[in-house]
């Protein structure tokens, strides 16, 4: 697992604003396969993180058993806790859109009307952009919030650096792994946008 900082505006909005962002920032946490106990999320909380994203579909069917096992679990053990809870799918160049959002839902289960946002994650080598235009127009057909999640490796070095105008109907969150709650976004810029709703 991998500490990472998501973050949000009041009432469980994302704001583009740097001004908003810098002063809502909260600390989050993915832990994609882990099983997490409601006494480690307290002892999560207690350190300061507010935010559980958890992997819902990895864009294939390995390991999505162990998804099936443990999403629903993690995401309420997270939730009465008071953690705000968000989950992330993989746009995959193997499987049709339809078939992650399928595996999403079934994953996560009753929590699935909790989650305060879902990522399309964006990082499998040969997904092309209307696996991606799918996997978000229909995550937020079902009524989510919607951000693409990505990093500026990926995204300029497998896809081109894309500036598809769609995307700008999404938010973006940068995958950036230094462990400091800070934005990079400005030192390594991809995609349309200006900025990002977390790292």
């Amino acid at each position: 697992s991998y500490v990472a900082s998501l973050y949000l505006a009041c009432g469980n909005d994302w704001c583009v604003g740097r001004e908003v962002m810098n002063r809502r920032k909260m600390k989050g946490i993915d832990a994609s396969f882990a099983v997490i106990s409601v006494e480690d999320f307290r002892r999560l909380w207690e350190m300061g993180f507010q935010v559980f994203v958890q992997c819902l579909w990895t864009g294939g069917y390995a390991f999505n058993y162990r998804l099936h096992e443990i999403a629903e679990s993690n995401l309420r053990n997270a939730r009465e806790v008071g953690f705000v809870t968000g989950g992330y799918v993989n746009a995959s160049p193997w499987y049709p859109a339809s078939d992650g959002i399928y595996e999403a839902i079934t994953n996560a289960g009753s929590e699935w009307p909790h989650l305060s946002v879902v990522a399309a994650d964006v990082e499998l080598e040969g997904v092309e952009e209307s696996a991606i235009r799918d996997l978000c127009d229909g995550l937020r057909d079902l009524g989510k919030r919607v951000c693409v999640y990505s990093a500026h490796w990926f995204w300029a070095g497998f896809l081109g650096n894309p500036q598809w105008e769609w995307l700008k109907e999404y938010g973006a969150w940068n995958a950036w792994y230094d462990n400091d709650p800070d934005i990079d976004f400005a030192a390594a810029p991809w995609g349309p946008w200006d900025t990002v709703i977390g790292e």
